[in-house]
């Protein structure tokens, strides 16, 4: 695994793109999270220790850095096509890389870049109770949506990985990408919860609700509308799957085309 790894870092660690995306992403991250309070999102409490003191932190934060996923995935999506517009891949297959090895590669890479950033993520929800509350209290209430950012990064980086995969041309896989994360969130706009909530990309997203969410509707309402149909532990059954049958569906392109 390492050696694989070491391999694609090789390649990323020297494509330009890579840094620049990256460098938005360090910097906007937490600029969005510590000072989401400043906004005046109508939902969240008006007291900002309220918004990052623990449990609510660690979903605060979760949700708002769910944003910049897309913005990863958009790295996995340019890292992986180019290795075929620049002849790459079909290098690696001659110097005697398996096609095994090729997808491993790719998926110990995604595998990687989710733990970095769900990291980077309990840092910032740290930092911003720091700041916030003066302190470090209840921390571990919460915590559960460390490991849910994890799997939902995963999640959408394995969609990436697959359109790449499937395309091979970064503009057109981008587009695709995120025209079918946009058609997606469409249809969830006009289907009732209980389908809309079985949509690939929708579960995925909903691992990390929106904040207070839940407490807003039920201040303005008393209708037993649900917004999130699926428990968490549901989602991860079905993520689970979902996820499974992308990486299926990108090893056998791996398998069966041509490099």
């Amino acid at each position: 695994m390492m050696r694989l790894l070491k391999i694609e870092w090789a390649k990323l660690a020297a494509y330009r793109p890579f840094w620049i995306l990256l460098m938005f992403y360090l910097a906007a991250a937490p600029l969005l999270i510590l000072f989401v309070h400043s906004i005046g999102i109508n939902i969240f409490p008006s007291a900002a220790a309220e918004i990052y003191g623990f449990p609510n932190g660690w979903l605060v934060s979760a949700y708002m850095s769910s944003w910049f996923q897309i913005l990863l995935g958009m790295i996995i999506v340019i890292f992986a096509t180019n290795e075929f517009g620049a002849k790459t891949a079909r290098q690696h297959i001659i110097d005697g890389v398996t096609r095994n090895e090729f997808f491993l590669g790719k998926v110990y890479m995604i595998a990687a870049i989710s733990i970095f950033s769900t990291l980077y993520m309990s840092v910032i929800a740290i930092i911003a109770s720091l700041i916030y509350t003066g302190g470090l209290s209840n921390i571990g209430d919460g915590i559960e949506y460390v490991p849910i950012f994890l799997f939902q990064t995963f999640g959408y980086l394995t969609i990436a990985l697959l359109f790449s995969l499937l395309v091979r041309s970064s503009g057109y896989a981008i587009l695709i990408f995120l025209c079918v994360i946009f058609a997606e969130w469409l249809f969830r706009q006009f289907v009732p919860n209980y389908i809309a909530g079985f949509s690939p990309i929708g579960m995925i997203a909903r691992l990390t609700p929106i904040p207070f969410m839940q407490d807003f509707i039920d201040g303005i309402s008393d209708s037993e509308s649900i917004p999130y149909p699926l428990t968490i532990a549901e989602r991860f059954t079905y993520g689970t799957a979902y996820i499974a049958g992308f990486l299926g569906l990108a090893y056998m392109n791996v398998q069966r085309k041509d490099f």
